[in-house]
């Protein structure tokens, strides 16, 4: 990376940083998942590709473990989820995907660290549960918890995933689903998650769907 580059990149981070530091945050059943984290186990948090910087924002500092995108604008997340504690393995779903997957499974296991992916990412289609969560979850410990994260005041970009940018000082509840515990078949588990996703997100915020 450049100076440039990395110029602009560390400016980007520091506005993003600021203004996501106005955010304040409520945790609703998060003991379920920091039950799982003091007993050693290595969960994945499931989340949607649209509450992406709303859910690493309030999961800072906790030495999680995620996926981002080798492109261009994969730099600056890349850049931002290393300076908010997390461990990045970089990859996509075209080129890489499974060798960032391996690599972040190898991360949860050295680290002993949980694992958080946006299921419907990087490109979509929206709110569409793709296999990589599972494929991770199964060679680690077989458990996945669904995030939704719900902002009191919003705006919603014309994105494909319909980013959601909580407003300055806006208060956000982040809310985690009982436990998924997977039956070790890809497309099985793949449309288990993919109806609990559906039904959490209508029962705690419809507006995500």
């Amino acid at each position: 990376m450049n100076f440039w580059k990395k110029l602009v990149i560390t400016i980007i981070y520091y506005i993003v940083t600021l203004y996501c530091k106005t955010w304040r945050f409520k945790f609703r059943n998060n003991d379920i998942y920091e039950t799982l984290i003091k007993n050693g186990k290595r969960p994945v948090m499931a989340i949607w590709h649209s509450s992406l910087l709303t859910n690493a924002f309030s999961h800072r500092h906790k030495g999680i473990v995620t996926i981002a995108s080798d492109s261009k604008d994969g730099d600056l997340i890349t850049f931002a989820l290393n300076k908010w504690g997390f461990k990045v393995a970089r990859g996509s779903s075209t080129r890489g995907g499974v060798k960032a997957a391996l690599n972040a499974i190898k991360t949860c296991k050295k680290f002993n660290a949980s694992c958080a992916v946006t299921v419907d990412g990087p490109k979509g289609p929206r709110n569409e549960v793709k296999t990589g969560a599972i494929f991770i979850a199964h060679r680690l410990d077989g458990i996945i918890i669904v995030v939704i994260a719900k902002p009191k005041k919003f705006i919603t970009f014309n994105s494909w995933d319909k980013f959601v940018l909580p407003l300055p000082f806006s208060s956000i509840e982040i809310i985690y689903s009982p436990i998924l515990h997977l039956q070790n078949n890809l497309e099985t588990d793949r449309d288990t998650l993919q109806k609990l996703m559906t039904e959490f997100s209508r029962e705690i915020n419809p507006s995500c769907l």
